[in-house]
C-alpha cells in the first residue's frame, strides 16, 4: 500500500528509505514553510510518484519552480495555499510529462497557456477556489476529467485549446462569466452545471452527444443557462442529476423523451414527467414516499417504463407509511421501491 508520511526537512535518509515504496507518497503540511523537494536524496526524487504541499502564497511559488527540477516522475501533485494570493502558470510545470493528476486550491488566478501539449499524461485536473480566474487555453491530449469549484471567472474558449478526451467536465459555483467552447470538447459525456452565474458558450451543437447532466440553479440566470443546455442535448441525454433548484422557476423538461434516469431534490419535478416515456428509475434525496401527494400519484401511475423509485428518506412504520407502498406497489407492479437513508 501507498504509505503517506508528514515530512520535515530533518528527517534523516534512512527514514526516509524505510518508509517509501517503489510507488511513494509524499505529504507535506506546513503553514509557515514546505519541505523542499531539493533536500530529498537523489534515489528517493526518482521513485517519486505523488507530492502534497501546502503552504503560503509565497512558499508554494517558489515550489511550482522547483518540483520539476527535482521529481521528474511525478504523477499526483496536490498544491494548496493557506495564506496570501498567488497565480499558478502552468507553464512552470511543463518539464512534468508524467504528471496524471493535478489539484490546485486556493490560487487566486489559474492559467494554462500554451500552444502545443501541455502535461501529455494528465488524466485528471482539479481547480479549487481560484477567486479570480481559471483560463485554459492549450492542448490536453489525455485529459479526461476537469472540475471547477468556486472559481470566479473560467475561461475556456481560447483558440489554442483543445481537449480531444474530456468526457466529464464539472462547473460547482462559478458565480462569475463561465465562457466555454464546446466545439473544443467533442468527447463530453458528462456535464455539470451547478450554480453557475452566467454561462456564455459557443459550439453549443456539440452538446448532442451528451448522456448525463448534472444541475443545480440558485437563480433565474443560472435555470436560463441550463435551460440553454438542454434544448442542445434533448435527443442524446440519459441521466439527469438536480442538485437543488430556486422556486417557482423549474427547467424545461418536455423534449428530453429519451431520459430513463433522474434524481431531484423536488416532488414538483414529476408533474413534469409525463412525456417522457422511457423513465424507468426515479429517485428524490431527503424525501420520504409518504410525501408524495395524490397528483404525483397520478402522474406516476403514467408512466410505461417505470420500474424504480428511491427515497433516501426514510419515515418510521406505520399505517401511512403501509398505505402509500401499497399504492406504489399497485402503480409499479414487479418495480422496485427503495427506502434508502
Amino acid at each position: 500500500m501507498d504509505k503517506a508520511v508528514r515530512l520535515k526537512p530533518t528527517l534523516p535518509e534512512d527514514l526516509l528509505y524505510r518508509v517509501f515504496t517503489v510507488r511513494c507518497l509524499a505529504v507535506c503540511k506546513a503553514w509557515q514553510q514546505c519541505l523542499d523537494p531539493r533536500a530529498l536524496p537523489v534515489e528517493l526524487c526518482e521513485v517519486l510518484q505523488e507530492l502534497s504541499f501546502s503552504g503560503s502564497a509565497s512558499v508554494l511559488g517558489n515550489l511550482v519552480r522547483i518540483v520539476p527540477c527535482c521529481v521528474g516522475q511525478l504523477r499526483h501533485l496536490e498544491l494548496a495555499i493557506t495564506k496570501g494570493n498567488a497565480s499558478f502558470d502552468a507553464r512552470a510545470l511543463g518539464s512534468l510529462s508524467a504528471l496524471e493528476q493535478l489539484e490546485l486550491s486556493r490560487w487566486h488566478t489559474v492559467k494554462f497557456e500554451r500552444g502545443r501539449a501541455l502535461m501529455p499524461r494528465l488524466t485528471k485536473l482539479k481547480i479549487g477556489q481560484a477567486g479570480g480566474s481559471v483560463e485554459l487555453d492549450a492542448v490536453f491530449p489525455n485529459l479526461q476529467r476537469m472540475t471547477l469549484v468556486d472559481s470566479g471567472d473560467v475561461w475556456m474558449n481560447g483558440d489554442r485549446l483543445h481537449l480531444p478526451r474530456l468526457s466529464v467536465l464539472v462547473l460547482n459555483h462559478v458565480p462569475g462569466t463561465a465562457q466555454i467552447d464546446f466545439a473544443r470538447i467533442p468527447a463530453l459525456e458528462h456535464l455539470a452545471v451547478i450554480a453557475v452565474g452566467d454561462l456564455a458558450e459557443t459550439g453549443i451543437s456539440s452538446l448532442s452527444r451528451l448522456v448525463a447532466l448534472s444541475i443545480g440553479y440558485n437563480s433565474g440566470a443560472s435555470l436560463t443557462v441550463i435551460n440553454r443546455i438542454l434544448s442542445a442535448a434533448a435527443t442524446s441525454l440519459r441521466k439527469l442529476l438536480e442538485y437543488s433548484y430556486f422556486p417557482p422557476a423549474k427547467p424545461s423538461l418536455g423534449a428530453l423523451t429519451q431520459l430513463t434516469t433522474i434524481q431531484s431534490v423536488r416532488l414538483s419535478i414529476i408533474l413534469q414527467l409525463a412525456p417522457l416515456t422511457q423513465l424507468q428509475n426515479l429517485q428524490f434525496r431527503g424525501l420520504a414516499a409518504t410525501d408524495l401527494a395524490a397528483e404525483h400519484l397520478d402522474v406516476l401511475a403514467q408512466l410505461p417504463a417505470l420500474c424504480r423509485l428511491n427515497f433516501t428518506k426514510s419515515v418510521p412504520e406505520g399505517v401511512a407509511r403501509k398505505g402509500r407502498l401499497a399504492v406504489l406497489k399497485a402503480i409499479l407492479p414487479g418495480g422496485c421501491i427503495i427506502e434508502q437513508p
